[in-house]
Order: structure tokens, then C-alpha cells, then sequence
């Protein structure tokens, strides 16, 4: 749980910090090349009011200031007699050029933009002339610029990456100590009840001995009985917890023989209860891990489907194996389960019903430790209700 945590927090950390940088350069990037467009702009006018207007009016002006400057000049003085009167702008046609007047000639601005070109207007003789000058340079220059900023945002972006790393585990160390602290605790508690829990069972069997079975005795060893299946579940959820268990190592062992074998002793609790019970489990399902814990998951799945099928439903066990994942569902009809307690159906120590969970000796942990039993072999665990029909599905990987 808290490793999905870190790994989200990670992406949710990594993504906003390299979503700032990533706007952090955008908006540079675009204020450089608005500062570099005035500033050729203003060049661009002082140009002329140097070189003079007549210049830029000639094809054949002769001024070595303006033989690496590509321009040209149009005069719009009278709509609809538009005139070039020069063009040295390699990659502008005089179509394209007599377009660019046609827009800009009749706005009020005495310089702009348009397209990649910088236009300025100028008056000469009462006769209104356009200037254009491309921009070609900046354009390199801000093509240039965006490149190095896309191979320095890779690697301030892995740099993030690693400072959510250590982010998420900052903000995350406080949880995992107060977790760690709570297992101990639980731990500890379940251990030191298991004593005067055998003591006082012991007890209870020395009275019967004594004294013969009576009511009172009864209560004591059936609450007795409850408890030590509360601590023997709080233990088995510590240990998954902590990646240790009592059982051996993972071996293969045929997956189909055990959960046959858990199933059919089934059969006669679901007849006393008046459920029918459909068992469909593939032959030669093989799986590497602990058999004992998929005995215990299969348990809670039947054992909670018996609990919540009425008299005359049926629950239905299957198990097969496709696209190399094994298909496990338990389904059994009866009240749906309502989608907000689906939601937290498999969360420590919650009961949808409360009063009937205390009466029938159940403390809400067995379906936690069918979730924490499927997560160790990565797999995933849903139910679904649909129909009137209630589908636990355990989906693991082979």
C-alpha cells in the first residue's frame, strides 16, 4: 500500500514540478523571442532613417550597408495601385509581397509583424511606402534556442525525477513509521493474548471435567474460540504485511487439486444452508507460490459467499487459466452489495453489517487478507454485482 502510495506521489510530483519547468521555459522562450523581434525592429528603423529612404526605394541603391540585408519596399501610397519598388527577399514572391500589403497598408500601426517579416511604414512626398525585412535570424537563433532548452529540460527533468523520489519519501516517512509502529503493536498484543487465551481454554476444559458441561461454559469457550481466530487473522495480516510467512517456501504445486480440495468440503455446508453449490475448475492449472494460502483464499471466498446467499441460491466456483492468467471467481446470488461499501469492502476490520458480522463470530478481516493474499503474487481482486448475482474475481499472473 504505501509503495503504490510512493509511486504515486512520485508521478504526481515528477509531472507538476516538470509541468513548471516546462511553462517556466515556454514563457522565456517566447518572451526572448518577442524581445528579439523589438529589437530588430527598432535596428531595422534606425536603419533606414540612416541609410535614408531612397535606398530602400531602388533596386539598384549601390550602399554597401544594405548588401547583406534583405528587404524590400512597396509603395501603397493609392489603394488598389499598389507598387513594388524593390525586392530582395529570397524567400517572398511578389504575389506573397502585394498579399502582406494588401493586410497591413490600412491598420494603424507605423511598424508590426506579419508572418516572418518586420514591416515599417514611412512617409516620402506625401507618398506612403512599406519596408519589409524578414526575420530569418531570429527564427535560427529561436529554433537554436528551443533546441537547447529541450536537451537541458531531459535532464532537468530526471533531476526532478529524482528529487520526488526523495520528496516522496520524506512526506511519506512519517505514514510509514506510524504503520511500522502499529504492526509492532499488533503483533505484540496478539502474541501475549495467545497465552491467557490457552490458559483460560485450558481452564474451561478442566471445569467441564470437573463440574460437566454447562451454559456458561459453553459462552466462555465459544468466545474464547472467537478471539483466538481474531488473533490467529490479526497475526496472518502482520505477516503478509512484513513479507514473511510461517509456511514454507513458494513451490509449483497443481493449483486445480488444491482448490478442488478446499471446495468439495463445501458441499455440505452449503446443503445444511439449503445452497446449491456449482463447482467449475479447470484440470492441470499449475502455480509457483504458497499452496496454504490459496487454500485460506479460497476459504474466505466460499466462507463469505455461504454467509450472504439465501436459501435456494446457488454459488458458483470457477477456475481456469487464460492468456497465461489464471481466472479465479467466486459467485453467488443474493442482495447486491451497495457500490459504496464495494469500495471498502476490502479495508481492515469493515463490516457492512455489523450486528449479524458480531453474531456469526466474523471481524471483518478475512476478505483483507484475500487482498493482501492476491497482492503479494501482484494480482488483483474485484467484486462486481450485476443481475442479483455478487462475483468476486481473483485474476493472478502465471
Amino acid at each position: 500500500m504505501i509503495r503504490n502510495f510512493q509511486q504515486r506521489l512520485i508521478v504526481i510530483l515528477t509531472i507538476l514540478l516538470s509541468l513548471i519547468f516546462v511553462g517556466i521555459l515556454v514563457v522565456f522562450n517566447y518572451m526572448n523571442y518577442l524581445a528579439s523581434i523589438s529589437q530588430q525592429t527598432r535596428e531595422f528603423r534606425h536603419t533606414i532613417d540612416k541609410v535614408g529612404l531612397s535606398a530602400f526605394c531602388s533596386d539598384t541603391s549601390g550602399d554597401s550597408r544594405l548588401d547583406e540585408l534583405e528587404y524590400a519596399a512597396v509603395d501603397v501610397s493609392y489603394p488598389g495601385q499598389t507598387h513594388i519598388l524593390s525586392n530582395h527577399l529570397s524567400n517572398v514572391s511578389a504575389a506573397q509581397l502585394m498579399k502582406y500589403c494588401r493586410k497591413t497598408a490600412d491598420n494603424n500601426h507605423f511598424s508590426g509583424r506579419i508572418d516572418s517579416l518586420i514591416y515599417v511604414k514611412k512617409m516620402q512626398d506625401y507618398k506612403k511606402i512599406l519596408i519589409f525585412t524578414d526575420t530569418a535570424e531570429i527564427m535560427e537563433n529561436t529554433w537554436h534556442m528551443i533546441l537547447r532548452s529541450v536537451a537541458i529540460g531531459i535532464f532537468v527533468i530526471f533531476f526532478l525525477f529524482l528529487l520526488s523520489v526523495s520528496l516522496s519519501r520524506w512526506l511519506t516517512s512519517p505514514v510509514i513509521q506510524t504503520l511500522e509502529s502499529q504492526k509492532q503493536f499488533i503483533s505484540d498484543a496478539s502474541h501475549e493474548l495467545k497465552t491467557p487465551l490457552t490458559v483460560i481454554s485450558s481452564n474451561v476444559d478442566l471445569l467441564e471435567k470437573e463440574i460437566g458441561s454447562n451454559t456458561r461454559l459453553q459462552y466462555i469457550r465459544q468466545e474464547t474460540t472467537r478471539m483466538n481466530h481474531l488473533v490467529q487473522e490479526m497475526l496472518a495480516l502482520v505477516r503478509m504485511d512484513n513479507h514473511r510467512n510461517v509456511y514454507h517456501t513458494k513451490v509449483s504445486f497443481s493449483l486445480s487439486r488444491t482448490l478442488m480440495g478446499i471446495a468439495l468440503p463445501f458441499e455440505s455446508v452449503a446443503f445444511e444452508y439449503g445452497i446449491s453449490l456449482d463447482i467449475q475448475i479447470e484440470e492441470h492449472l499449475n502455480f509457483h507460490g504458497r499452496e496454504e494460502e490459496f487454500q485460506q483464499l479460497l476459504s474466505i471466498l466460499i466462507d463469505n459467499a455461504i454467509r450472504y446467499t439465501p436459501a435456494g441460491g446457488t454459488i458458483t466456483i470457477t477456475a481456469r487459466q487464460q492468456h497465461r492468467k489464471i481466472y479465479l471467481s467466486v459467485a453467488n446470488t443474493g442482495e447486491p452489495i451497495p457500490p459504496q461499501i464495494q469500495e471498502k469492502i476490502f479495508d481492515r476490520f469493515f463490516r457492512a453489517d455489523e450486528s449479524r458480522e458480531n453474531q456469526e463470530g466474523h471481524h471483518g478481516l478475512g476478505l483483507a487478507i484475500a487482498h493482501s493474499i492476491v497482492t503479494q503474487y501482484h494480482g488483483k481482486i474485484s467484486v462486481e454485482c450485476k443481475d442479483g448475482v455478487t462475483t468476486f474475481l481473483v485474476v493472478l499472473p502465471v
